[in-house]
């Protein structure tokens, strides 16, 4: 499966680091090297590296050039990432959002304030503007589009920047006119576009799907309740309480386990699965979508298990990779079901191996496993797993 970008991931320290590379067409880097330089992209003909660039040239833009208080800028940053970590929407992969597009959030409250000086002013209205925000209609733009008629002439057939909705399904990541199996990936940057400013423009929000901006939208709904109602007590509390960790094994009903068979095939293998996980997981609740019977699904971002599992050729034990969904069920239509007698299967709705289906998956590599919250704990130690 191939990357937009190439980024060396690695470990240090403990801490998890993604390194990003990218050509420089230049045969030597001076002293007053300056990256925010046109002829960097102008002359660049490699497509990942161009994209890498504009990543790096999208923060120098809002740092330097769109916010004045560039500290509160940054603080602003910092607390809305702990909330998108801690309430479990912080994943450019799960199709939740990223340190790019947070940063654009923040950045768009810095120009709508430019005299703000108080971070809990900007965090108020951070939620106040996108609790009110209509993401399916509205891309979030912190600049005007570059008209590339202008600039950037050449680069522009090597990465399309993005210039509004697309209507097919050839919709590519950067909104772009690359063919993508919009179909099945369960998105084509339409639910939600947060717009990085400067050439080329991307969506760095392209991989959210309806379902994904229902648990993101839910978390903004959250905090802004959150804020009117401290609001009235003229309670500081709020900050804290906006911020709490969310914990998935009791807010969630029903867990699915996801099992990738790691020993049976290439190193990286279940790397690349788990960034189909989002398009599994969209297939699966689309299925049961116009039944009704599934009110949210999870994938716990960041939660990775490596386990054994079962082989697939013999009765032994392989290693594997473990992911988990968390699910509750619109137990209130289900209810209704049962009083008119029509018998709902949970378990055959928590299985979701049939979705499992992508040109890039070998067969029985993926597997699943459905509990609940009282024998979550149970499930998980059968695979070594203590918590």
């Amino acid at each position: 499966m191939s990357t937009r970008i190439l980024i060396l991931e690695f470990e240090m320290y403990g801490i998890d680091v993604d390194l990003i590379y990218a050509q420089i067409p230049f045969q030597k880097i001076g002293e007053n090297f300056d990256i925010m330089d046109y002829e960097i992209i102008e002359e660049n003909k490699n497509k990942r590296s161009i994209l890498a660039l504009a990543g790096v040239r999208c923060l120098k833009i809002i740092r330097q050039y769109i916010c004045q208080n560039q500290e509160l800028l940054v603080l602003l940053m910092r607390y809305v990432k702990i909330w998108a970590k801690n309430r479990l929407i912080y994943s450019n992969k799960a199709g939740y959002l990223s340190s790019v597009s947070l940063a654009i959030m923040s950045a768009k409250i810095c120009i709508e304030y430019p005299q703000a000086t108080s971070l809990s002013f900007v965090i108020k209205q951070f939620f106040n503007l996108y609790n009110s925000w209509d993401w399916e209609e509205t891309p979030l733009l912190l600049v005007n589009l570059i008209d590339t008629d202008q600039a950037f002439e050449n680069d522009s057939e090597i990465v399309e920047p993005w210039r509004g909705f697309k209507n097919d399904d050839s919709s590519s990541e950067t909104g772009s006119s690359e063919k993508r199996e919009t179909k099945n990936e369960g998105n084509d940057g339409t639910q939600m576009s947060i717009i990085t400013p400067g050439f080329p423009e991307q969506n760095t929000t392209f991989n959210v799907n309806k379902f994904t901006l229902k648990r993101i939208v839910g978390e903004i709904e959250r905090g802004f309740a959150l804020i009117e109602q401290y609001s009235r007590q003229e309670s500081t509390y709020v900050w804290n309480e906006l911020i709490t960790p969310l914990d998935w094994k009791t807010y969630y009903n029903y867990f699915i386990l996801i099992l990738c068979r790691a020993g049976e095939f290439e190193k990286g293998y279940c790397n690349r699965q788990k960034v189909l996980l989002r398009t599994y997981l969209y297939n699966w609740e689309k299925e049961y979508e116009e039944y009704n019977l599934i009110k949210a699904s999870h994938l716990i971002p960041n939660y990775e298990e490596n386990v054994n599992c079962l082989n697939t050729t013999n009765d032994g034990l392989i290693s594997c990779k473990l992911w988990i969904v968390g699910v509750n069920l619109n137990s209130e239509y289900i209810n209704n079901l049962a009083i008119q007698e029509i018998d709902i299967d949970i378990g055959q709705i928590l299985t979701i191996d049939g979705t499992f289906k992508h040109s890039s998956t070998k067969p029985e590599s993926l597997y699943s496993v459905h509990t609940d919250t009282d024998n979550l704990g149970q499930t998980l130690g059968t695979f070594g797993i203590n918590e």
